[in-house]
């Protein structure tokens, strides 16, 4: 699945791959993968977070 300029990631998120199910199981593809889907399927855009949670913690001063 290519990713398009028409397509609006879900806030702090990254497209990070396509997944696909089909009568076979359960398949996942990298970003700029090529693929066929042949049959009844469900397809899944994947999502990865950009958010990053730092947390630091003073303990006696160092």
């Amino acid at each position: 699945m290519e990713e398009s300029a028409n397509t609006t990631a879900p806030a702090n998120s990254t497209y990070n791959g396509t997944e696909t199910t089909d009568k076979n199981g359960t398949k996942t593809y990298a970003p700029g993968a090529e693929y066929k889907v042949e049959s009844d399927a469900a397809v899944k855009v994947l999502w990865k977070s950009t958010v990053h949670t730092v947390t630091y913690v003073v303990a006696n001063g160092t």
